[in-house]
């Protein structure tokens, strides 16, 4: 009687546990694919895994020193939060940092870079501390350090530009802002980290995570308007712009998926839980 053969070995872990085995003998929670009950928790709970993955493979290539940006970013933010809190020369601070949609155009530009790390009047300091860390390690591991600066100042200039237009267009036109806008302090890291982690998210193609801090975002500016919600979806629009054109520029052969990475870029290009 001839001998039937093996199961392959990932098809008999998934038969061991319960789990739907694929025609390649992958499993997958809810069904192949993950289209069933389950299948977007166990979506979302790759793609997270995807990230680390990508972390921990930028830490075995180049060492933590290719993770700097993260720790550095919050370094000087909670150093600018201190400096805040116990009032140390505080119009040394605001020269640098403060800036608003009511100051010149020429004053705003010179307190821009600064505004970066000043937490924002609405965000806790552990907020602003807990975003940078994370969002600049992430970029960092998967845009490189060139590209990461380089994303961060734009967004920062081009939502900061943005919002000082809406402001001055009024409230009685679409996108226009209240007067009370023009006098808010305009700081805080959140329009980079967003347009960062939007232009990551789709990199690595963790799409549901993506897709989550969008509509997380949107519905926040739907429900408490105003400047930093305003910035925001500029700052989702340029995340998505960000990753349009570097797919552009890679299908124009400026970056092709399967060249070697530069030393300071993407330790793991795709993050793809399927």
């Amino acid at each position: 009687m001839p001998l039937m053969p093996a199961p392959p070995v990932a098809g008999l872990a998934a038969l061991q546990i319960g789990l739907p085995a694929t025609a390649s003998g992958a499993w997958t929670r809810g069904g192949p694919g993950g289209n069933g009950p389950r299948g977007w928790g166990g979506a979302i709970v790759a793609e997270v895994a995807g990230l680390f993955r990508m972390v921990r493979g930028c830490v075995r290539t180049r060492g933590f020193r290719g993770l700097a940006l993260g720790p550095i970013g919050a370094a000087v933010t909670v150093s600018v939060a201190l400096w805040q809190h116990y009032g140390w020369a505080p119009g040394a601070l605001a020269a640098w940092t403060a800036e608003s949609v009511a100051l010149p155009l020429t004053m705003a530009i010179i307190r821009l870079p600064g505004s970066l790390v000043a937490t924002a009047p609405q965000l806790p300091v552990w907020g602003a501390v807990a975003q940078v860390l994370v969002v600049l390690v992430l970029a960092q591991a998967a845009l490189g350090i060139r590209r990461t600066l380089a994303l961060t100042l734009l967004a920062q200039c081009v939502s900061s530009g943005a919002g000082r237009i809406m402001a001055h267009l009024g409230p009685h036109t679409f996108l226009g802002l209240s007067p009370a806008s023009v006098a808010l302090r305009d700081t805080g890291p959140s329009a980079a980290t967003v347009s960062l982690a939007v232009a990551v998210g789709l990199t690595c193609r963790a799409r549901r995570l993506t897709a989550i801090l969008v509509a997380a975002l949107i519905t926040a500016s739907f429900l408490q308007p105003g400047l930093a919600a305003s910035e925001h979806l500029v700052a989702i629009a340029l995340g998505f712009a960000w990753f349009l054109g570097s797919r552009l520029r890679s299908a124009l052969g400026g970056g092709r998926p399967g060249s070697q990475a530069p030393a300071d870029g993407p330790a793991l290009q795709t993050v793809d839980p399927r």
